[in-house]
């Protein structure tokens, strides 16, 4: 694979891998995220250097996946792993699609992923896109922020959403989110002005103007 090829499909994992992070940490489970697992996966398994298997996806007893666990810092019972483990991406992206994985097992027992796997998620997410970390002074966005910041993206040049519009909006997602109309006016927004560029005109709405 050509290195500005590889690079362009690593930068679009770490940004997949951060919505997800995202999205899980807001309560939502892999199940609900068919999508962008999906997505994930395909580029996991684009961006590996090494051996893959029938089909491309990694299964729960591949070796592959038992690495990618030790990698992301997890346990495998029994496991027996390589001690001559592939190039640096390579083992990157096993284990990423390690905690894709794990992160399905949760789901499938109706459990909530947990922090410390959300935290490798996003180690990850920097590691295969580090100019984009370098670049990145602004801090993070909650969950109920991130998700006001994609509705206002969502919009067509030229429009924009009063407070009570985007209100309406998050209680439209699904699942549903609810926020307090004095929550996002008095937090949420000055935020996201201050932070991530949002723009507010009196009696039209909040907007993203167009980069």
């Amino acid at each position: 694979m050509p290195k500005h090829s590889e690079e362009r499909q690593a930068a679009e994992l770490a940004k997949l891998l951060r919505e997800i992070a995202r999205d899980l940490e807001a309560g939502i489970l892999a199940t609900d995220l068919p999508a962008p697992f999906k997505k994930a996966r395909d580029l996991t398994t684009a961006l590996d250097r090494g051996w893959t298997p029938t089909g491309g996806i990694y299964g729960a007893d591949d070796p592959a996946v038992k690495f990618g666990v030790a990698v992301a810092g997890g346990k495998w019972s029994g496991a027996s792993i390589n001690p001559m483990p592939p190039d640096p991406q390579t083992a990157r992206v096993r284990a990423v699609n390690a905690l894709l994985w794990r992160f399905q097992e949760c789901a499938n027992r109706n459990q909530k992923a947990e922090a410390a796997d959300l935290a490798k998620l996003l180690t990850l997410a920097d590691s295969l896109d580090p100019k984009a970390k370098a670049v990145e002074s602004r801090p993070p966005l909650s969950p109920n922020a991130a998700f006001v910041l994609d509705i206002l993206k969502a919009l067509p040049p030229g429009y924009a959403k009063t407070g009570p519009q985007i209100l309406d909006a998050l209680a439209g997602r699904e699942p549903p989110v609810y926020v307090d109309e004095s929550v996002l006016t008095s937090q949420i927004m000055p935020f996201l002005k201050k932070h991530y560029g949002v723009k507010n005109q009196p009696r039209i709405g909040y907007y993203v103007p167009a980069s």
